[in-house]
Parts: C-alpha cells; structure tokens; sequence
C-alpha cells in the first residue's frame, strides 16, 4: 500500500502529479520548497521551460548563463487528517481573520480549497492552497537588537539604504498596528516568531508568510502549547513587542495591558524553557533513521 501523502517526510515532482486532483499538462513542475513546513508540504509551482533553462542554461550574448526558476506560486498540502468539512472551513476561517486585520501587501495571499483525496486507506478530503510567492530575506525579531536587518540588502548605495531603511521603519509601524488590532478585537494572533515566517523584500516591506497557524489568545496565567508543543502565543507576542521595539520606537506595546502580561519577566524565563526542549524534541525528529 502506498503511503499516505500527509504521513511523508518530504515529497517530489512525481508525488504531488499522482495526486488524483492534480491534473499534469506538463507545464509546470513542482519542486519542495526548502522551508518545509510542520504541518503542510510546501511545493514551489514553477514553470517547467525555466526548470529547464535552469539547468541547462540560455546562451545570452555569446554567454551562457543559469537562470534559477522563479516560483509562480507556492503549493501547500495540509498534513491534518480533516474529521468534517467544518474543521477545514475553521482553518480557513482564521485566512479570513488575517485578510481582515492586514492589508494585502503585509501578507502572502493564498486560495485555500478542499478536494476528495484518493488516501490508501479510502476517500478522505485534503485541504489546500495555492500561495503567492514572496521574494525576501527573513526578518528574526530576536536579531533586531544588532540593528543588522537595515544591511540585509548589502547592495544597496547610502541613499537607497536609506530609503530602505525608512521604509522598513513604516511597513513595520504598520504591520505591528495590525497585529495589535487583530489581538486586542478578534482575540486571535499567527504564528510571526517561526523561523521565516516574516520577510522582507527588497523595497523595505515586511510579509507574513505562514499564515496558516492562527491561534485564539488565552488571557490567563496558563501558558498555551500548539499541537507541536510550541508555546506559539507567547513567543508571537514577544515578537510583536520587539518589533515594536527596535522599529517602532515601542510606541504600540508600551502600557498596554496586554503586552505587560504577556512579558512578564517570570513568565517569558517559563516560556524560554518551553521554547528549548520544543527545539530539542525538533532536532531528534529531524535526524534521519538508518
């Protein structure tokens, strides 16, 4: 028996165009993009005479060069086992809380659709969605301090740096009123600490990109553990606020009653020994098996 798409580690070309919803023209081809997610597969959708130019090269001037393929869009397979069509509209229902809360350039945009899923074991549903492709370097809130994100284009002249500079400054003022708002009215906050989560592009914008893993904040003193065992509203809090910080001058965070509760020092010194042993038990999953 074949194994389940959600139960692989990773998946290939071959893998996705065998899925009985995919329809192969052989135009495009699907590659694994390198930030393999969680809990879904991320495929880069690319243009398959790219994928060839790619590797085999385009004479230009005299000059044969090697273009790397641009994604067109990213494929996301989600890996939960769906028990009713009412828990994959919830999952799309917190899409819709950060479309509300942001505004189109602050995130990558994505089309969430359910489809019949010929599993070994019998006709299930997946949940999926096709994501526009962000073009950008990580943003790591816990780095900002070393102010090193203004230099994260080096081949910027002083001028541009500067602009680039002015315009993180704004996009990150923005995003952080999103944010806020999106917690103090709808109560519910995305994963913006994992590992490139945030971008920012060339022209000084920060994207959220994994805007799949929304969670409903818990006001209380009992500290909130994903499904991964990743205590993912404390640290997206801790995150906000240094953003905030080292961009925004604190201006949105300070006094807030909210910010104050969630970094309180006891409380962030729990929440780093539960962060650690989620990266140890991270680390033991992705060592291979021989």
């Amino acid at each position: 028996m074949d194994e389940d798409i959600r139960d692989k580690a990773y998946l290939a070309h071959a893998d996705v165009i065998a899925l009985n919803f995919i329809q192969d023209s052989g135009r495009y081809v699907y590659r694994r993009h390198f930030r393999n997610g969680l809990r879904s597969h991320i495929m880069e959708v690319l243009d398959a005479e790219q994928v060839r130019q790619e590797t085999r090269g385009k004479v230009v001037a005299g000059v044969r060069l090697f273009p790397k393929a641009t994604p067109l869009k990213m494929l996301r397979i989600f890996r939960t086992r769906l028990a009713s069509i009412s828990q994959a509209l919830n999952e799309i229902v917190k899409l819709r809380v950060i479309e509300t809360f942001l505004t189109k350039d602050q995130f990558a945009g994505s089309s969430e659709f359910i489809v019949g899923y010929q599993a070994p074991e019998g006709p299930d549903m997946l949940l999926c969605g096709l994501q526009e492709f962000v073009q950008g370097r990580k943003l790591d809130p816990w780095r900002l301090k070393s102010g090193g994100i203004f230099q994260i284009y080096p081949d910027k002249n002083a001028p541009a740096q500067q602009t680039f500079e002015t315009q993180l400054r704004e996009s990150a003022q923005r995003f952080v009123a999103g944010i806020k708002e999106m917690v103090l009215k709808a109560g519910y906050i995305p994963d913006i600490a994992g590992q490139r989560n945030l971008l920012v592009t060339r022209r000084g914008r920060i994207r959220l990109v994994d805007i799949n893993n929304v969670s409903r904040l818990q006001y209380n003193d009992d500290i909130f553990i994903d499904d991964k065992g990743y205590p993912v509203c404390d640290k997206s809090i801790e995150a906000v606020a240094l953003i905030d910080r080292y961009l925004c001058d604190g201006r949105n965070c300070t006094g807030e009653v909210l910010f104050e509760m969630f970094l309180d020092p006891d409380r962030l010194r729990a929440v780093a020994v539960l962060d650690e042993a989620f990266h140890r038990s991270l680390k033991k999953r992705m060592v291979p098996s021989f």
